[in-house]
Formats: structure tokens, C-alpha cells, sequence
């Protein structure tokens, strides 16, 4: 693994690098993009600011929640995150928070799903390199590599809801996409991580992304009845 790099005399986490490549990629996304949503240049970098607030936020507040007794008797950990309460805390505050880049519920959610995942396509090449959010080590030495192949299945998540995002028949429907999506290949790359299982075969995270696809789903389900309806 490559924890660190030195650039000249400074040394670097991984870790928190592709946090920031992750940052400039929301940015540059949201820049291409902001014709669309009728962002200026100044909203776009706001609105980039605001989702990375958001998703850090939520990621840590869950990791907080998984580890409530280590957090009151230790205090507040600096290190460690729960990338779902990215995906479910987004979810929940930007439609309140599009009001301000005067954007409906949908649209501001529409406008924040690439931004989602490329963000956290790039943490887990971070994670890679970290050593940590690892699979299991198989009796020959192999370790399942569930960083890489997760970044793998974001960034194509992420060429998804691009394409869906250029057809206006899918205005209001790429958030919970990404959320169905997303959960969905994590509940199989789940059963290859190194986390011990809650209950039977299955670890906390398998409940969250059951918990995401049921949400998406659902969700889809009734924007299709919805535009059934409008038709």
C-alpha cells in the first residue's frame, strides 16, 4: 500500500489527496454542467463547497452513530467515515438547501448525484492506497481488492447518470438511481470486505445498502407513476 507520497519536502496522505481530487472533480463537473441548472460560476464553487460540507458531514455523523461507546469514551474521532451517510444525509438536506440556488427538491438532487460519485469513486482509490475498507485475505494470500473494484462501479455509476442526465424524460430521477444503484453493488462487494457479520452472514453495511435499494426503488417507482400520470 502507499499511505503517503512525498512531493518535494512535503509529506502527503493518500487518503486525504483524493479527498481533494475528489473536490476539483465536483467542481469541474458542476462547472460543466452549470448552464443547465443555471449556475454561475461563484454558485457553482458554493454549491460544490456546500455538497463536499454535506457529504463529509453525513459520512462522519454515521461513523459516529456505528461507534457511539468508543466515541463517548474516547471523544470525537478524527479518522473514520460511513460513506452511506453521505448518500443517505444528501438525500435528506440538499432539497433543502437547492431553495438557495433556487433549484426544486429534484433538481438540486438531480444537480448533486454526479457530484456524489465521483466524490466517493475517488475516496475509495484513496482507501486503496490506505490500506483500510480492505476484503478478506483468502488461505493463499490473496486479498479481495473491494476499494478498487467499488471505484470502478462508481465511476461507471457516474457515466449513468450522465447519460440520463442529457435526457429531460429523466429530470428527477438520478438521485435515487444512484441511491438504488449504488446499493446494490455494494450489498455484493459487502460479502467480500473484511467487516465482521451482525447477524448471520451479513455485516452492518448489507442493511444499509438493503435499506438504500428498498429507498431507490420505491422512489423510482413512484416518479414513474407520477409521469404515468402527467401523460
Amino acid at each position: 500500500m502507499l499511505p503517503f507520497i512525498r512531493l518535494g519536502g512535503i509529506r502527503l496522505p493518500v487518503y486525504w489527496l483524493m479527498i481533494g481530487v475528489g473536490t476539483v472533480g465536483m467542481l469541474i463537473l458542476t462547472l460543466l454542467r452549470r448552464k443547465k441548472y443555471n449556475f454561475s460560476v461563484i454558485s457553482s464553487i458554493i454549491f460544490t463547497v456546500v455538497t463536499l460540507i454535506l457529504g463529509i458531514g453525513g459520512a462522519k455523523l454515521l461513523y459516529v452513530f456505528e461507534n457511539l461507546k468508543d466515541t463517548l469514551e474516547n471523544g470525537f474521532p478524527l479518522s473514520g467515515f460511513s460513506f452511506f451517510g453521505s448518500v443517505f444525509f444528501i438525500a435528506l438536506i440538499m432539497p433543502l438547501v437547492g431553495f438557495l440556488f433556487r433549484l426544486k427538491p429534484l433538481r438540486s438532487l438531480d444537480a448533486v448525484a454526479p457530484c456524489v460519485a465521483v466524490m466517493i469513486g475517488c475516496i475509495r482509490v484513496g482507501c486503496f492506497f490506505n490500506g483500510c475498507c480492505g476484503g478478506w485475505t483468502t488461505a493463499s494470500g490473496f486479498t479481495w481488492p473491494t476499494q478498487a473494484v467499488e471505484s470502478i462501479c462508481d465511476f461507471m455509476l457516474l457515466f449513468l447518470l450522465l447519460r440520463m442526465e442529457k435526457k429531460e424524460k429523466f429530470a428527477g430521477w438520478l438521485y435515487p438511481t444512484l441511491i438504488g444503484i449504488y446499493s446494490a453493488y455494494r450489498f455484493i462487494i459487502q460479502f467480500f470486505r473484511a467487516e465482521e457479520a451482525t447477524w448471520l452472514i451479513f455485516s452492518l453495511g448489507h442493511f444499509y445498502a438493503l435499506a438504500g435499494m428498498i429507498i431507490g426503488g420505491i422512489w423510482l417507482l413512484l416518479l414513474k407513476g407520477r409521469r404515468k400520470r402527467e401523460e
